[in-house]
C-alpha cells in the first residue's frame, strides 16, 4: 500500500456521504481496507493521520450502517472495515473468522510465544509445534461480562444485535484470560495480542 493512496479519502468521504447506499458502501469498503492494508507502516500511519478528521466521520458511518449487512455475506467484511477505519487494527485480523480463529502472543512472564485458539476446533492456549502441531493444551478463561474490556463489549453487544452467534460465542474467549504452558502464567489475551501485532509492524489483509 503506497501513501499516496490515501490523497482519495476526500472523494471516499463525498461517495459516503452522499445519500447513495451503493456508493457509499463501496467508499466504506475502499475506506477501511486502504487503512488496513496499510498496516502500521510508518509512512502510511502520517498519511493517514493526514486524514484523521475524515476518517473518523467514515468510522461513525461504517458504524450506523453495520446492521445493514446483517443478514447478508459481506457482515464480517464490514465489521472489519468499521474496526480499521476506528484504528483497531490488530482486530482486523483476528476477526477474520471468528469459527476458526487463531491469535499469537507473548507470555508477558517469560517471554515464549503461545498460541490462542478459538472456535470449532476449541478454545485453548498451546505451544505450536512443527511436526506435531499444538501441544500443551490449556483451556481458555473466557470474560465475564462485567469484566470485559470496552471494545469487547461493544463488539460483544453488535454481534448479538446482528444475530451473528458465531461471533457472539467467540468474543468472550478472545477478550478472556490464557494460561502460558510453559510457566503457568495466567495473562489477558487481547493486550498480549495487540501488543505483538505492533510489535510485527501491523496486520495486514489475509491472503495479500
Amino acid at each position: 500500500m503506497e501513501p499516496q493512496s490515501f490523497a482519495g479519502v476526500p472523494l471516499l468521504w463525498v461517495m459516503a456521504t452522499g445519500g447513495c447506499a451503493v456508493d457509499r458502501d463501496a467508499a466504506l469498503s475502499v475506506a477501511g481496507r486502504l487503512v488496513w492494508e496499510g498496516g502500521l507502516d510508518e509512512e502510511n500511519v502520517r498519511a493517514r493521520e493526514a486524514h484523521a478528521d475524515l476518517i473518523t466521520e467514515l468510522a461513525v458511518l461504517a458504524d450506523r450502517h453495520l446492521g445493514d449487512h446483517a443478514r447478508d455475506a459481506r457482515y464480517m467484511s464490514a465489521l472489519r472495515e468499521m474496526l480499521a477505519l476506528e484504528g483497531h487494527l490488530a482486530w482486523v485480523w483476528a476477526l477474520d473468522d471468528p469459527t476458526d480463529a487463531f491469535l499469537g502472543a507473548d507470555c508477558p512472564r517469560c517471554g515464549v510465544e503461545v498460541t490462542i485458539a478459538v472456535g470449532e476446533h476449541g478454545d485453548y492456549s498451546a505451544i505450536r509445534h512443527w511436526h506435531r502441531g499444538d501441544i500443551d493444551r490449556r483451556p481458555l478463561r473466557p470474560a465475564e461480562r462485567a469484566g470485559m474490556s470496552p471494545l469487547g463489549l461493544r463488539l460483544t453487544d453488535i454481534a448479538i444485535r446482528d444475530g451473528r452467534t458465531a461471533l457472539s460465542r467467540s468474543l468472550p474467549y478472545m477478550f478472556g484470560q490464557a494460561e502460558c504452558p510453559c510457566c503457568g502464567e495466567a495473562f489477558a489475551i487481547a493486550p498480549a495480542f495487540e501488543i505483538r501485532v505492533r510489535a510485527r509492524s501491523g496486520p495486514q489483509l489475509p491472503g495479500t
